[in-house]
């Protein structure tokens, strides 16, 4: 991730070694973040992790308490149901292969 874009788009005046204005998108951009990432120290790309998992869970829009609730209403109902239709797929099962034994 470009420190200075916030993205793959990399402005390549900002490198020593690209002296030229120009800019890389794709894959060449991925491939200079994790050549950039070579020179970094463990404790930089571990604050850079965090710093853009915090960034990443700012964009994402959570459930309201509602919401919530209706689909934890919902998981618990279709486990139910499952665990009641397996367990009488296995009762009949049972009787069945105790009356051919």
């Amino acid at each position: 991730m470009c420190p200075y874009t916030h993205s793959f788009i990399y402005p390549l005046d900002k490198f020593p070694f690209f002296p030229y204005n120009k800019r890389v998108t794709g894959h060449k951009a991925i491939f200079r973040y994790f050549f950039q990432l070579k020179d970094m120290s463990a404790i930089t790309k571990v604050k850079n992790y965090f710093v853009e998992a915090y960034a990443e869970l700012r964009k994402v829009t959570w459930p309201t308490q509602k919401q919530t609730k209706n689909y934890s209403l919902v998981v618990i109902g279709i486990s139910l149901g499952l665990a009641a239709f397996f367990g009488v797929l296995d009762y009949i099962f049972n009787i069945i292969v105790g009356w051919i034994v």
